[in-house]
């Protein structure tokens, strides 16, 4: 039988203990098998979308639960939809979902009623995805963004791009209709500037990448600098326990730590690295390796001074590193921290070329609270210079767009190199076919096997 036209049923809501619990059904047979166990005196007809309180049997007494019929296409998956309301727990739940099963249901798997849901054209594969972000979401700007995509904002665009595109393609292909009689519908020039301006939307798209990643999982705060200048003390400052190990032994952090934090509406990734100096200890080298390469992934760069030590060669050289970087990345953000402020200041340093400075005490906690605020402020201002511009946020949709660009590019050459329409259309058929994979018009099983394997069992 065909696993799409089963009848398929999961918990919808958390499992655990709680108030209640949603089950949720659906299926050509969704209102059959929810009428199989509810009580012989209460199976008269319903109304859609009406909730009504029913006692629900077996052999016995299930539960009295709250029942609504969704009848298809008007429901989540375009299929007839039941959702059940039970009472909390897992023994209530499993109990009702056994009867289900036992009067034909099957046990839905990974992201199925969101599947079915693409599958039928409720939405699109952008905004199934956007579902996922939505419920995985650890900050409301995060949530913010996932609702703007799965509204449709982001497939509207790549649908606009992908229509020109194809209007593009058309005129080429309507010249060779009429090759013999050296007909021209579209001027060369006018389509390079057509081509030009939809790269320039894409390549948009592209610089958002970073953005939304930063949105979906945090943003990438990483904490450098020297031996013993307070890293890991700053990390458990900030953190607010005791998850970095602080010693006075120079080259104590041996790789790095990551902890989340939520700081207003927004998620950040804090990673105490291991200080950078010149060892010839192998383990301690392979820790600053990792470091700089937390270096280079991160958004936000805390550079931890010793407030008294003076800044020395190795300050400057780490200092470098961290503006080297910055300037590959300019989405990186340095903060200049002068850590043990409650100590004896020998560090007359002048101001270095950064985002911000501040002077703290991690061990203290003096000014802990302050640098949140500026990373915090930093980290919107990071945002919202495209605040108004919906964010793509995994590497399915980076890669599908940059392969739309590689062959919008290879169509402005072939244009620049006079050659046949044939072979510029063929590019611009290419770019516009990974826009249409991208929003699900085009797609296959493996991708869809992929992309709905992290979602959960009842979405």
């Amino acid at each position: 039988m065909n696993m799409s036209t089963e009848t398929i049923v999961a918990l919808a809501s958390p499992s655990g203990v709680g108030a209640i619990n949603v089950l949720r059904i659906s299926g050509s047979r969704a209102f059959e098998c929810a009428g199989k166990i509810l009580h012989k005196d209460e199976q008269e007809n319903f109304e859609p979308r009406r909730v009504y309180l029913r006692r629900l049997q077996d052999e016995s007494l299930l539960d009295r639960a709250l029942i609504i019929f969704f009848p298809g296409p008007n429901s989540y998956t375009g299929e007839d939809v039941v959702e059940i309301h039970c009472h909390g727990g897992e023994v209530i739940s499993n109990r009702i979902i056994s009867a289900l099963v036992r009067s034909g249901c099957r046990l839905a798997v990974a992201g199925e009623f969101t599947r079915r849901a693409v599958e039928n054209g409720k939405m699109d594969l952008l905004q199934a995805e956007a579902v996922h972000d939505l419920i995985v979401a650890e900050s409301p700007a995060a949530a913010d963004n996932a609702l703007r995509r799965l509204d449709g904002e982001l497939s509207s665009k790549i649908k606009r791009l992908r229509e020109q595109l194809i209007k593009i393609a058309a005129l080429l292909e309507l010249e060779l209709d009429f090759a013999e009689e050296d007909v021209r519908f579209a001027d060369r020039q006018e389509i390079n500037e057509r081509l030009t301006e939809i790269t320039g939307n894409i390549t948009q798209l592209l610089s958002t990448y970073e953005k939304g990643r930063g949105l979906r999982r945090g943003l990438r705060v990483a904490i450098v600098g020297k031996p013993n200048v307070g890293k890991s003390s700053l990390l458990n400052a900030i953190v607010g326990s005791e998850r970095a190990i602080v010693s006075a032994q120079p080259g104590t952090t041996r790789d790095f730590i990551e902890e989340a934090v939520q700081i207003g509406d927004m998620r950040f990734r804090f990673i105490d690295t291991a200080g950078i100096r010149h060892s010839q200890e192998e383990i301690e080298n392979e820790g600053i390796i990792r470091t700089r390469r937390r270096i280079q992934d991160a958004d936000i760069l805390l550079f931890v001074l010793d407030a008294a030590r003076p800044y020395d060669d190795l300050d400057e050289e780490i200092y470098k590193e961290c503006s080297s970087a910055s300037e590959v990345e300019t989405r990186k953000k340095i903060i200049i921290v002068k850590n043990k402020i409650d100590l004896d200041q020998k560090n007359s340093l002048a101001s270095l070329p950064a985002e911000a400075e501040i002077s703290i005490s991690a061990l203290k906690k003096q000014g802990v609270d302050r640098l949140q605020e500026l990373i915090s402020k930093i980290a919107k201002q990071y945002f919202s210079a495209e605040q108004k511009e919906v964010f793509i946020s995994n590497l399915r949709q980076k890669d599908a767009l940059e392969k739309a660009l590689e062959f919008i590019r290879l169509a402005q050459q072939s244009s620049i190199d006079m050659l046949s329409g044939e072979f510029i259309s063929r590019d611009v058929r290419a770019a516009a076919d990974e826009l249409a994979g991208l929003v699900g018009e085009i797609t296959n099983d493996q991708i869809l096997d992929e992309l709905f394997a992290n979602f959960c069992i009842g979405k």
